[in-house]
């Protein structure tokens, strides 16, 4: 929960200048329970709706789901515009919502701020979160990377301070083990989502039609690839951050 804490409080800090201290806060409440919806959500084939969408348009007596998604939506949406109205006013401290409402030229509606905004919840906080999750996990069953990177943390940086971006440079190997853990432990099957195509369309002479659900789950095929730079398939389950700073393509 500590982890979950902290990946909500650079979100606020970031969204609506807003430190987070507590685990209790209503924003990490709130934020904690729109991903376990959106995950919910996003589940292929939970919800009838999604293989047959004209059900979106039964009266709410007879198919309640898409009102009340709707209805959520539109109260979380306030939730967050009085949240960025407040953040906008703080005079302390820079933010996101403030430079939303500074931008008078945007006229952007209540509603269209508070989806902006709650953005930075879906983006940064169940990815940031399970990322460092993923983190320490890595470091529990590879202890032999932990060590190195603290070693280098130890010889650039110190005890007696953090690390900042100045000193990211000269840190490869920290930045080496970072990009394994994110492909060791991908957040998101990016492309495995469901999509359609909004009209008829031809990719390599096969022919999609309109509205066909396409899933292409390669994104953690790619990451496990045991060719060139991963060798064999064992080795794609390990952590092995030397890899990484070996290969000029993965260390960019």
């Amino acid at each position: 929960m500590s982890v979950e804490r902290y990946s909500c409080s650079v979100v606020s800090i970031v969204g609506w200048g807003r430190r987070i201290k507590r685990k209790d806060d209503p924003i990490v409440e709130r934020a904690l329970n729109i991903m376990h919806v959106t995950a919910q959500i996003f589940v292929p084939g939970d919800y009838w709706m999604e293989t047959i969408p004209l059900l979106q348009r039964l009266p709410s007596w007879l198919y309640a789901l898409p009102t009340v998604l709707r209805k959520g939506r539109q109260g979380m949406m306030t939730y967050w515009y009085a949240l960025s109205k407040e953040g906008a006013e703080n005079r302390d401290r820079d933010s996101f919502s403030k430079a939303l409402f500074e931008d008078k030229a945007g006229g952007l509606l209540p509603l269209e701020i508070g989806s902006l905004t709650s953005n930075l919840i879906g983006g940064g906080i169940d990815t940031t979160t399970s990322t460092m999750l993923s983190f320490i996990l890595a470091c529990i069953a590879f202890p032999d990377t932990l060590k190195k990177a603290q070693d280098e943390l130890d010889k650039v940086v110190g005890r007696n301070r953090l690390p900042d971006w100045q000193d990211e440079n000269n840190l490869p190997y920290c930045r080496a083990m970072i990009k394994e853990v994110l492909r060791w432990r991908s957040v998101a099957i990016l492309g495995g989502l469901p999509h359609a195509p909004v009209k008829d369309d031809v990719y390599a002479g096969f022919l999609i039609p309109e509205g066909t659900s396409i899933m292409v789950p390669s994104f953690t095929a790619v990451l496990k690839f045991t060719g060139k730079y991963l060798g064999n398939s064992p080795a794609s389950s390990r952590i092995s951050a030397s890899r990484s700073v070996q290969s000029r393509t993965l260390s960019r």
